[in-house]
């Protein structure tokens, strides 16, 4: 869904700004590059990732202006809800979800991933 509702804005205006589209993990957010990348087949976005055990020269792609004329294309995890401000993004895509380790019982030191929705504080910060 992400990765559609990305494409469709692509689509529209070109001088409509970038997009800034949020997912649950590091590998969420390379699959949605890599499909976006596939099915936008042209020059005029960069599809760039955004996590937190990212190389910090990547990261840094990220704040800088794309070149040309050609639009940004943003998937990352929560990190970038973390007092970050990316110039020019003027679309952000939020499934309102966030991976979050839980302990499997009370007590229990065994954690699990689990799919939660985002706090109110969480959505206001990422818009």
């Amino acid at each position: 869904k992400v990765v559609g509702m990305a494409l469709e804005i692509h689509g529209g205006p070109p001088a409509s700004g970038d997009v800034l589209a949020f997912l649950t993990g590091q590998a969420d957010v390379l699959r949605a590059c890599d499909m976006f990348s596939r099915a936008a087949k042209e020059a005029s976005a960069i599809t760039l990732p955004l996590f937190g055990n990212q190389d910090p020269g990547e990261q840094a792609l990220v704040f800088a202006p794309a070149a040309g004329g050609r639009r940004k294309v943003i998937f990352s995890t929560k990190v970038a809800e973390m007092s970050l401000t990316i110039d020019g993004v003027r679309h952000v895509i939020d499934p309102g979800v966030c991976k979050e380790s839980k302990p499997v019982a009370p007590g229990s030191s065994t954690l699990v991933l689990s799919m939660l929705p985002i706090s109110k504080n969480a959505a206001e910060q990422r818009k």
